[in-house]
């Protein structure tokens, strides 16, 4: 699996105060804003009680499990824990994983992967995603299929004359014309 890259994990619009369940490579995600618009993406497993962190809230930048309270930054680390006798410190191991955010394209992309971030990929380059003169149009589909027949059939254009011959396939017109591949750098 291809963990070491950058992940669009929900668009955009769909992100707002309260936190929310995304699941990517087998794995499920709390995703929320800040009080000051950034995103957060963290692990959905409370370590306390495995609490799902997206049935609970925010206050102030941090997420707070809805099963007992503890109250986790935007970093991951616990900063409260409310059963805790005063002046009892929280452990530092009591923490989440959290993950690298980044919001563009429409999208809160999340580096999933464990490289050091001065060996991570950059964000995709998708040059027609700012271009004011195109209207994005968003949806979601869930394809019951293995994650590498969807990639192989995306990038397999010989089959829309067939396979979509009734929406935008032309079996009468099935050639696909010559193109060029075009490198685009070392993550291109």
């Amino acid at each position: 699996m291809f963990k070491n890259f950058w992940w669009p994990l929900a668009f955009s619009h769909e992100v707002e105060a309260k936190p929310r369940r995304v699941q990517a490579l087998g794995q499920a995600f709390a995703i929320y804003r800040q009080p000051d618009g950034r995103a957060v993406v963290m692990s959905d497993v409370c370590v306390h009680r495995g609490g799902s962190l997206s049935g609970g809230w925010v206050s102030g930048s941090c997420i707070v499990c809805p099963y007992h309270g503890w109250e986790y930054r935007p970093d991951g680390a616990c900063t409260r824990i409310p059963a805790s006798l005063a002046g009892v410190p929280v452990p530092k191991k009591a923490r989440v994983d959290s993950y690298p955010t980044q919001e563009k394209y429409g999208w809160i992309w999340a580096y999933l992967g464990d490289l050091p971030e001065a060996e991570r990929p950059p964000l995709p380059v998708l040059p027609s995603a700012d271009d004011a003169s195109l209207k994005p149009i968003y949806g979601e589909f869930q394809w019951n299929a293995n994650y590498e027949r969807v990639v192989e059939n995306g990038l397999d254009i010989a089959h829309a004359p067939f396979v979509h011959r009734t929406t935008f396939g032309n079996p009468d017109q099935p050639a696909v014309p010559d193109f060029a591949v075009e490198p685009l750098g070392e993550w291109g």
